[in-house]
Order: C-alpha cells, then sequence, then structure tokens
C-alpha cells in the first residue's frame, strides 16, 4: 500500500470528546486494511494497536505504523517501529479540517 490520497473518516463539527470514539474507530479500520493480508502470526499485535490508538490518538497527529507476516509495531518514534525487519512501515497523518476528518498513509520505507 503506498496511499497518499486522504482516507475519509467522519465529519462532524462536534468537540474531539463527542467524536474520538467514532474517529478512533474509523481510524483503526484503516489500520487493519493495511496489515490485513500481510500478518499471518501473532495476530494478537492487532489488539494491541487498538489499545495504542485508544490511549494515545487524542487529536489531528503522526504515528508510524510497521507490518510483517509476525505481527505489528505502532508508535510516534519511527526509529522504535521502523527497527522491525522486512516490516513495511507506513507515516499515519490524521488530520482534521472544518470538522472533516481523514488520514493519509504513505509507506516510508
Amino acid at each position: 500500500m503506498s496511499n497518499s490520497a486522504p482516507i475519509f473518516l467522519r465529519a462532524d463539527n462536534s468537540p474531539w470528546e463527542e467524536q474520538g470514539d467514532a474517529i478512533r474507530a474509523a481510524l483503526f479500520g484503516e489500520l487493519v486494511k493495511v496489515g490485513h493480508d500481510v500478518v499471518k502470526h501473532y495476530h494478537s499485535d492487532i489488539y494491541h494497536d487498538a489499545t495504542w490508538v485508544q490511549e494515545y490518538v487524542d487529536g489531528p497527529m503522526t504515528f508510524y505504523y510497521a507490518v510483517r507476516d509476525t505481527g505489528t509495531s505502532i508508535g510516534t518514534d519511527l526509529a522504535l517501529v521502523d527497527r522491525i525487519a522486512a516490516a513495511a512501515t507506513y507515516r499515519v497523518d490524521l488530520s482534521e479540517n472544518r470538522g472533516r476528518w481523514t488520514v493519509t498513509i504513505r509507506e516510508v520505507n
């Protein structure tokens, strides 16, 4: 995947506190799409990705996501996420413009 077009997640002018869970869920769905056909073992990493998104995504931000056949890695530090051998690593940009939330996912290696 080398998507550079923003993916629409949600349009809502209500505060983050009211729509954050819906945005996180839509964002996580896009991450699952990235790793679905790659991860063959340790699918439990995807559970940890969901908990990371729930804990750390609290508005517009950039983070990195690596996928390989034996799981995933997620975080805001590219060097830590990218240390996995044979991984495809992605930069994930979550942004908001006038209540319209999008995510852009670009491969970085």
